[in-house]
């Protein structure tokens, strides 16, 4: 897990308080007093949550839009990341699981190096 990642680009995203601590990155929900927890495979209206907090402590998530910051080394640019039981972003698929979004390229500079991997956030 790491401690933040950071928004490149944010087309839809909101912040509440942590029901509990968190440990970005972390797929969540609103409970019924407003605030994020973790949530499970197949549940829908969730964010990516983009920093690890205290419970009680404000913490945006993102609906749609890229961030940097994942472990995407491994992973083939368009590789779709999936949700799974504990809430944290998943490279298999499981029983009920929901893509969340896919690496994508994007060039830091123009010398011919390799492109950069970013994570394209589209959430459930």
């Amino acid at each position: 897990n790491v401690t933040r990642l950071n928004i490149v680009e944010s087309i839809e995203q909101d912040t509440h308080p942590a029901s509990a601590d968190i440990v970005a990155p972390l797929i969540a929900k609103l409970n019924s007093s407003g605030q994020w927890v973790a949530a499970v495979a197949a549940d829908t209206g969730t964010y990516l949550l983009v920093k690890s907090v205290k419970a009680g402590m404000p913490v945006t998530g993102i609906k749609r839009g890229v961030v940097v910051g994942l472990n995407l080394s491994a992973l083939a640019y368009e590789a779709a990341l999936y949700t799974n039981a504990t809430g944290i972003p998943d490279t298999a698929t499981s029983t009920g699981a929901l893509v969340i979004g896919q690496v994508i390229s994007a060039h830091s500079n123009m010398t011919g190096a390799a492109a950069d991997k970013l994570f394209r956030v589209d959430m459930p």
